[in-house]
């Protein structure tokens, strides 16, 4: 049987974060710009980074979709709901996780063919081992292991987002309703 472990819990990414708004307000405090989230997964750690960053911020959502369960398909497509207008901004990319470089890669292009000004990413987790494509990212909450991780906004098939921590599966997982007793099957 095996196992849900947190692998960064509540506190660790509280503190980040607050560390990670420091920085990006030093960076920004003397000129504008709109923070875009990339939906669903980076919707709760945006949310909790932009409210501790003393600045007005405009903010816009996109919604980039590469995952298929628990694997990158290396496509990146995207919803057509979320299409702000980017010209002449400064954007503050937040996002979830980076792995393979696919979906960052073709975020930021399509940030800068809309006109953009300047692109920067910050992003919750960083699987750089797991990287084909290279790309530097401006702000890192934290570098981690290839591992499949759930909560604080990442999912398994649309599951497991609102867990108030970051946790990996130690086995093969299945969908439990209730996520007090969160069970995987070997």
């Amino acid at each position: 049987m095996g196992s849900i472990k947190v692998l960064i819990n509540e506190k660790q990414i509280e503190k980040r974060t607050e560390e990670l708004a420091k920085q990006i307000y030093e960076d920004y405090k003397d000129k504008d710009f709109t923070a875009l989230c990339a939906l669903n997964g980076a919707m709760f750690f945006a949310t909790e980074l932009l409210k501790k960053i003393p600045l007005n911020i405009p903010i816009e959502l996109i919604r980039p979709k590469s995952y298929i369960a628990t694997e990158t398909s290396g496509d990146v497509a995207y919803d057509n709901r979320f299409n702000p207008d980017l010209k002449d901004k400064n954007i503050l990319v937040i996002e979830d996780v980076i792995d393979s470089g696919y979906t960052i890669n073709s975020l930021v292009s399509k940030i800068k063919n809309a006109g953009a000004n300047d692109v920067k990413v910050c992003v919750m987790l960083d699987k750089f081992e797991k990287r084909e494509i290279p790309y530097d990212v401006d702000y890192t909450g934290f570098k981690i292991e290839d591992k499949f991780v759930i909560g604080y906004g990442l999912d398994y098939n649309e599951n497991y987002r609102n867990l108030p921590y970051i946790a990996y599966v130690d086995g093969d997982i299945y969908v439990e309703k209730d996520y007090t007793n969160i069970k995987t099957k070997d």
